[in-house]
């Protein structure tokens, strides 16, 4: 009997050895433009040890009649690219692996088509403050998401998107993709000190011209905006050391009840 498991993180903590994991952040596109769906297969052998699967075959479908598919890499990735629906909104994107074995996975992402004709603000998921603060902060970003649109930035969570949207949901933020801070290396290469910057944040500003500005509270995030070329909106007094991107600039508020996205810059 062919096994299917399907798993929307790579923490694996107990189970069966064998089985296979699919990966698959959220993935950001502009309407009728290709769209690139990254997507990760590993076999887990024993425990957390979870290799990646190279030459795997995915297939990624959005509806009825759009599917495409890709093969994975020695890492276990393959980019998947889909052409964006036409229509602003989040759109399933359903994720299938079949090996030679007949073992089976399936996922569901989520692939958010951007209007074009509204700002991009990104922020930084994991500096969400929780409490009374937390509170300031739903109510900061509700206001933002009239003007703007939200995506999300995070480590901790861009690897469970379902867990991600709950945790959004739960706290009454507004919807938004949530991609990560940094690609996951090889599964060997997997060591707490390594943290190499994500390239990818910096060409997803170059395919979203109207994301200019970022939402941080924290010092090493903000300064990561800085340096993909977003100008930040930095919550607190801690000091921002990174040398900006050109153009890029920071403004100091105190709480997060004063954040506001500042009017665009008139044009030279």
């Amino acid at each position: 009997m062919k096994r299917m498991c399907a798993f929307l993180t790579a923490a694996m903590l107990g189970g069966c050895g064998g089985e296979l994991i699919l990966t698959a952040p959220d993935a950001v596109g502009l309407p009728g433009e290709p769209a690139v769906t990254v997507v990760r297969v590993q076999r887990r052998e024993i425990w957390r040890y979870a290799p990646p699967a190279e030459g795997a075959a995915v297939t990624a479908r959005i509806g009825p009649d759009m599917l495409r598919s890709g093969r994975t890499d020695s890492s276990g990735y393959a980019a998947v690219a889909l052409p964006a629906p036409r229509q602003p909104g989040r759109n399933e994107v359903k994720i299938s692996h079949q090996d030679l074995w007949g073992d089976e996975a399936t996922a569901v992402a989520f692939l958010y088509v951007m209007d074009p004709d509204r700002p991009v603000l990104a922020v930084d998921m994991d500096s969400l403050p929780t409490g009374k603060a937390g509170g300031e902060a739903v109510g900061a970003l509700a206001c933002l998401a009239e003007e703007a649109q939200i995506l999300y930035v995070s480590q901790e969570k861009a690897g469970d998107p379902h867990g991600a949207h709950a945790k959004l949901d739960a706290a009454g933020l507004p919807d938004g993709p949530v991609i990560p801070w940094i690609k996951s290396s090889r599964w060997k290469d997997a060591l707490p000190w390594r943290k190499d910057s994500m390239p990818s944040l910096a060409a997803l500003r170059g395919r979203l011209p109207r994301m200019s500005w970022a939402v941080a509270a924290e010092d090493d995030e903000a300064e990561e905006f800085l340096r993909s070329g977003l100008s930040v909106l930095a919550v607190g007094s801690f000091a921002v050391r990174a040398v900006p991107a050109e153009g890029a600039r920071v403004v100091h508020v105190k709480s997060w009840s004063e954040v506001k996205l500042p009017p665009p810059e008139p044009s030279p």
